[in-house]
């Protein structure tokens, strides 16, 4: 999930960091309502099935690598009918990115409002084990966005942080305020909040490695890193 290090001082302002930094914990996948990923289907048209294999293109090999032959090849059309969809690869690309970047954030916002009622605990599980399990279920999505944001074609590289700031800084600072209502009810101790959700997202993000790693991996492991993780920031009684 992109990042974006928030700071509470009565409003929310962006850290000025580099780019660079937050590659190592971006990661976005796409979401369906109905609560299943997706990235194939029957009854598709022509658009839709030359976005989804341009997205396995772009997943396996990357921007530059792939060609408007090879994706019309995968969709079984000549290379002269893709430009009736489409202008050329970068607005295939970028169909695929904005579309992503939609469902994301009805899916992080989904997941965020589903909390309502809870306490501020299970709230932070939730997201935690959510975002983990769901990410595991997607892996060429995920592998799109290891790519884009890890080797952004140049030429795209600003317009694409600067779209996923703009979405970010909203999601981050609703995760901000679970922390602050942590700290406000006393069961979160009293320490920076840029640093509880830093930490936050770097053990989460570093658990979702070691799935990649090893996916045979124990998924009560997500739970188990979780209390290590709530032992550390919970109030002392």
């Amino acid at each position: 999930m992109p990042l974006v290090f928030v700071f509470w001082n009565n409003k929310f302002e962006t850290l000025n960091i580099e780019l660079e930094l937050l590659h190592m914990f971006m990661i976005l996948y796409i979401y369906r309502p109905s609560g299943r990923f997706v990235t194939r289907g029957i009854n598709l048209t022509t658009k839709e099935r030359v976005k989804n294999c341009a997205l396995s293109l772009f997943a396996s090999s990357g921007y530059e690598a792939t060609t408007m032959n090879q994706i019309a090849d995968i969709v079984g059309i000549k290379k002269p009918s893709l430009y009736a969809h489409y202008g050329g690869k970068e607005e295939i690309f970028f169909s695929i990115f904005e579309d992503l970047i939609v469902k994301y954030k009805g899916f992080i916002e989904q997941v965020i409002d589903s909390t309502s009622g809870m306490t501020v605990e299970k709230k932070l599980l939730y997201i935690f084990e959510n975002y983990i399990n769901f990410f595991i279920q997607n892996p060429e999505v995920s592998t799109f966005w290891n790519r884009v944001l890890f080797f952004p074609p140049i030429e795209f590289r600003e317009r694409i942080f600067a779209s996923i700031f703009e979405m970010e800084i909203v999601l981050q600072g609703k995760l901000a305020s679970i922390f602050i209502e942590g700290i406000k009810e006393g069961v979160i101790r009293e320490e920076k909040v840029e640093d509880m959700i830093l930490s936050f997202l770097c053990i989460r993000e570093g658990l979702l490695l070691s799935y990649q790693i090893t996916p045979e991996m124990d998924p009560k492991k997500i739970k188990i890193i979780w209390n290590n993780y709530w032992q550390g920031v919970k109030a002392r009684k």
